[in-house]
């Protein structure tokens, strides 16, 4: 990084998608008292940081120029949004909403066949008010990678993928000769399940290296 100080916008989501994990990992479920908590971070971290660093001259973190006017927000993937001419407030409030609002629309029918939780979709929904609308979509297809490499290697490891390959094919059998929408993702049955956390640990870590 070019700056002295690590990115703060990179740490944070480092720590919200870190702690998500380690919750996932303990108790088969991640806070919403978390994800909030982050939320409210990202929404006056910008203000913050304008507060704390700006000057005549100075580039605060994630804003172009200094004061509370007229600061043009180049960070995180928001760079020519649309968003620079607005007041900070409502500017920080509109790229908080784009960000959240494309894994939420993206992953819905993951959702709707309850193949992904809702906490999965609400981390990453939080995590795009941090990486914005461009970074997230490039976040959720790393993380989608990552799960498959590691499903990959634990059902070779564990002999699982038949089972795998069978419960999907008895899954999709079910609807399309039911119609009825049964959950994928079912307690008690683990050879559907992964905690889905860690990939997203492993690809807001490849964020944060620079892959995307």
């Amino acid at each position: 990084m070019k700056d002295a100080f690590p990115d703060p916008y990179v740490c944070a989501a480092l720590f919200l998608t870190a702690g998500a994990a380690w919750m996932d990992l303990r108790s088969m479920k991640v806070d919403n008292g978390w994800l909030l908590f982050w939320l409210i971070v990202r929404v006056t971290l910008p203000v913050i940081l304008l507060v704390i660093r700006a000057g005549p001259g100075d580039v605060v973190p994630g804003y172009a120029g200094s004061g509370y006017a007229g600061s043009g927000y180049t960070g995180s993937g928001y760079a020519g949004a649309g968003f620079e001419e607005m007041p900070v407030m409502l500017q920080i409030l509109s790229e908080t909403l784009a960000g959240m609002a494309v894994p939420m629309l993206l992953l819905f029918p993951f959702f709707y066949f309850r193949m992904l939780g809702a906490a999965d979709i609400k981390l990453l929904a939080v995590l795009g008010s941090f990486l914005g609308r461009k970074a997230i979509l490039s976040c959720t297809f790393y993380t989608f990678l990552c799960a498959a490499v590691l499903s990959l290697l634990t059902f070779l490891f564990d002999g699982g993928l038949q089972i795998r390959v069978r419960y999907l094919a008895g899954w999709l059998r079910e609807y399309m000769e039911t119609g009825q929408r049964q959950p994928y993702l079912r307690p008690g049955l683990r050879e559907e399940s992964l905690h889905m956390t860690i990939p997203m640990l492993m690809a807001v870590l490849l964020w944060a290296g620079g892959w995307y």
